[in-house]
């Protein structure tokens, strides 16, 4: 089995995950009124972001060095990392404005549908975790991808639990 069409694959399935995962959190975030759910929505449109340009990365970092590019294009992944961390800064600022407005308006939460949307983005979290585990043993972008998605799926669980407390606690 060819490892890259593997690889490809899962970096395919895990972007699709991360799309459905954005589209569920952002209405479920809306119809709630959970900014927890809206704020995992932007990070998992960040994340398909970023799954692609790691992917794209990866494909051009395998590009062997030629004349004019000496030592190949491996810093293709660099480049790729600096781009996702800007992109994360951004969107986690603008969180945290949203949550000082939210702060000084208090707004209802649905913490039932809140739970419900936290749970299939738990699992399809895990689910683009667990796809992306083999290959990132082999590969430094992989394993990167892999510990993002793992620190979504730790995320999922903290929206879980929120919604616990919204049900509980009001």
């Amino acid at each position: 089995m060819d490892h890259d069409k593997v690889t490809g694959k899962r970096f395919f399935y895990v972007t699709v995950l991360n799309v459905l995962i954005t589209i569920t959190e952002f209405i479920g975030g809306v119809l709630s009124g959970s900014l927890g759910l809206i704020s995992d929505a932007f990070h998992n449109l960040e994340d398909s972001l970023s799954i692609v340009i790691a992917y794209v990365a990866n494909v051009v970092g395998k590009r062997k060095n030629n004349s004019k590019k000496t030592f190949g294009y491996k810093r293709a992944e660099i480049l790729a990392a600096f781009v996702n961390s800007i992109v994360l800064v951004v969107i986690t600022l603008m969180m945290v404005f949203e949550s000082f407005r939210r702060l000084s308006q208090p707004q209802h939460i649905n913490g039932k549908l809140m739970m419900i949307v936290a749970i299939i983005g738990l699992v399809a979290n895990l689910v683009s975790m667990l796809l992306l585990f083999s290959g990132s043993k082999h590969n430094l972008n992989i394993k990167a991808t892999f510990l993002h998605m793992l620190t979504d799926t730790l995320s999922s669980i903290g929206v879980l639990i929120a919604s616990v407390f919204v049900i509980l606690f009001n």
